[in-house]
C-alpha cells in the first residue's frame, strides 16, 4: 500500500462520513483490511492489493453506518424497519473477495 492510496481512501470516508474523530476512521479502515485479509488469505499472511481498496472503503462505511447498533436482528420505528442478523458485513460485500488457496505442502 502507498501512502497515497491509504490517505486517499482515508480522506474519502472522511468526506463521506463528515466524521472528524479520525481515531475512529483510522480503525474502521483497519477492521476493514483485517476482514478482507482473513477472507483472502485464509491460511495466514498476504498483503491488500490495490484492487481491495475500494472494498476496503465500503466495508468501513459499512461499519460506520452500524455504528451503535452492532448485530441489530430488528428494529422499527416511524417507518423504518432494519434488520442486520448477526453479519457485521454484509454479505455482498464479502463475496467480492477472492480467497487465495494453497497446493501441496
Amino acid at each position: 500500500m502507498t501512502a497515497g492510496n491509504s490517505m486517499e481512501i482515508f480522506e474519502r470516508l472522511q468526506k463521506r462520513t463528515g466524521e472528524n474523530d479520525l481515531d475512529l476512521l483510522a480503525d474502521l479502515l483497519d477492521s476493514a483490511e483485517s476482514v478482507i485479509l482473513a477472507r483472502r488469505f485464509p491460511f495466514g499472511g498476504g498483503e491488500l492489493e490495490e484492487r481491495y481498496r475500494d472494498l476496503q472503503f465500503r466495508i468501513a462505511l459499512a461499519f460506520y453506518n452500524k455504528l451503535g447498533a452492532e448485530y441489530e436482528t430488528s428494529h422499527s420505528e416511524s417507518g423504518i424497519s432494519r434488520t442486520w442478523g448477526s453479519e457485521d458485513v454484509p454479505q455482498q460485500l464479502l463475496e467480492e473477495i477472492v480467497p487465495v488457496g494453497k497446493v501441496g505442502c
